[in-house]
């Protein structure tokens, strides 16, 4: 009956319990883990739930030629990067992982998720075809890539063997992707160099052994961190040693959190729409917008046609849904009106077929089903305690979605690591910092379509890699300089950026021209 005595008892039995379980599931946590902090911050490790990438097996009809039992893994030094802002480093690729399309094709086997149109994929991929619009989205009636979930875009995934921990988002390396070819061979694009090699250097060792090869930087690797390959590695082609990898079980290695690739539409982003119209000043007269008595329109103008055009769009959405389930009736008076009758009337069929496709899709109990099939006449009574509140919630969903929450076309897009990403950047003039003041961005395709290439400037302090890249004392030409730079925030706007004077007072931040479709 001793209270104090029986609470030691648990907390010291519950204490010794966990340090034997972490011994046996970890093994020596001294290697691994570096602190006390660490070892609960990594003791979710042990939840890991996902798609094992294992196979036993392999199957050559889908380019899987051998089994998916090992993973080679070349953990690199974290890349740094200057803040623009604060001068301290910070870490540029950021828990980003780089894969093979082979690493692709035999983990997706192996979690059982290849797909014929993925394998097809992979076959164009590996052959350096470059993939079209159409392909993705769709022409002529056929499906696209998006549609059949097919696309390899960025995946969250985990490895946890209790010694070495990855989390990380894994992105594909394509020879498109990071090379151009030159007739013979595949070389790098200027602007890719680091992840071109990266990309050599990962198939190479695919090549000599029945393996994956993968790579990450530090910033992946959350536990134990062994034979990392410093930068400078990935300035040539040449074959990392052996002794460069570390070796893994697929058994650990699956897919954490699924990322659909079939989103063509989007919700309309509503806090956009606020911003846009509350941070302006009224006053202000927009030369050449003419309202239609033929005066000056101001800002204040413009945001109330603004809004008055989004409010007539949504109630045009809302009666157009409306009058598919009613006639003259308001939505909520049906819906009263059959609940007192205790009946569904048939002109809910349409908002029957809508819940029951979201009761399938939730995965919703057959028994909860079967009271909103409408496929032989609604013959039980909604306002019951079983369905009462999930009818009101599905009503209630049916004029939300994509209606008071208007949907638009629209892709969901991931933002990738800059890490051996760059841009061709022409540059007109560098202010006092030796940074672009007056530039604009040469597109990829516009640069590989130039027959004679511009010199490529390089920074006067590159090998400086405590500060950001710099071109103090660069010879500016009329024409300008071209350099290799990183998409860039807080950009002075002109509306020609050769000239210095067409200055607009505005900033802008760069934007990628090439994402991942996710």
């Amino acid at each position: 009956n001793n209270l104090e005595n029986n609470l030691k008892q648990i907390f010291f039995n519950d204490y010794i319990n966990t340090i034997a379980i972490n011994d046996i599931l970890l093994g020596d946590q001294a290697v691994s883990l570096k602190d006390a902090v660490d070892r609960i911050k990594r003791a979710k490790m042990q939840n890991a739930a996902f798609y094992n990438a294992y196979s036993a097996i392999s199957a050559p009809e889908v380019g899987v030629l051998h089994n998916n039992e090992k993973i080679s893994l070349v953990t690199f030094a974290e890349p740094k990067g200057i803040s623009q802002f604060s001068d301290n480093a910070v870490d540029k690729a950021d828990a980003q992982m780089y894969i093979t399309t082979k690493a692709f094709r035999y983990m997706w086997f192996g979690m059982g998720l290849l797909k014929e149109e993925q394998v097809n994929l992979l076959d164009k991929l590996e052959a350096g075809i470059a993939i079209t619009s159409d392909s993705v989205y769709g022409v002529d009636n056929k499906v696209g890539l998006a549609k059949q979930q097919a696309l390899i875009n960025s995946k969250k995934l985990v490895y946890a063997d209790g010694t070495t921990f990855l989390k990380m988002s894994a992105f594909v390396l394509t020879k498109e992707y990071t090379s151009n070819w030159n007739g013979e061979a595949w070389v790098a694009k200027p602007n890719r160099t680091t992840l071109h090699n990266l990309r050599v250097k990962l198939e190479a060792k695919e090549a000599l052994e029945d393996t994956i090869a993968i790579a990450a930087p530090l910033s992946a690797v959350k536990m134990q961190k062994q034979r990392v390959v410093e930068l400078n590695s990935f300035d040539n082609e040449l074959p990392l040693s052996t002794n460069e990898f570390s070796d893994l079980d697929a058994r650990y290695m699956g897919l954490q959190v699924v990322s659909p690739s079939n989103k063509t539409e989007i919700v309309d982003p509503s806090q956009i729409k606020e911003i846009i119209t509350s941070e302006q000043t009224d006053e202000v007269k927009i030369p050449g917008m003419l309202d239609a008595d033929g005066d000056v329109m101001t800002v204040g103008d413009v945001r109330r046609e603004y809004n008055k055009a989004i409010s007539q769009r949504v109630l045009l959405k809302f009666k157009n849904k409306r009058n598919i389930v009613f006639d003259f009736n308001t939505a909520m008076s049906e819906f009263e009106l059959s609940k007192i009758q205790g009946a569904i009337t048939p002109k809910l069929s349409a908002f029957l077929r809508y819940a029951t496709a979201g009761l399938k899709s939730s995965q919703a109990s057959s028994n909860l089903l079967e009271f909103f099939s409408d496929e032989n006449g609604v013959s039980y009574n909604l306002n019951n305690s079983i369905t009462v509140r999930k009818a009101e919630q599905l009503f209630l969903a049916y004029f939300s979605r994509g209606v008071l929450a208007e949907r638009t076309p629209g892709v969901t897009l991931t933002l990738v690591s800059d890490f051996g990403n760059n841009v061709y950047r022409r540059v007109y003039e560098f202010d006092e910092k030796g940074l672009p003041l007056r530039s604009e961005i040469i597109r990829v395709k516009q640069w590989e379509a130039m027959t004679t290439k511009p010199f490529l400037t390089s920074s006067t302090n590159s090998t400086d890699l405590s500060k950001q890249d710099n071109w103090l004392g660069t010879d500016m030409p009329k024409e300008g300089v071209v350099i290799l730079d990183r998409l860039r925030s807080g950009l002075t706007e002109y509306t020609n950026p050769k000239d210095k004077n067409t200055a607009t007072g505005l900033r802008y931040t760069g934007t990628p021209s090439k994402l991942l479709l996710s």
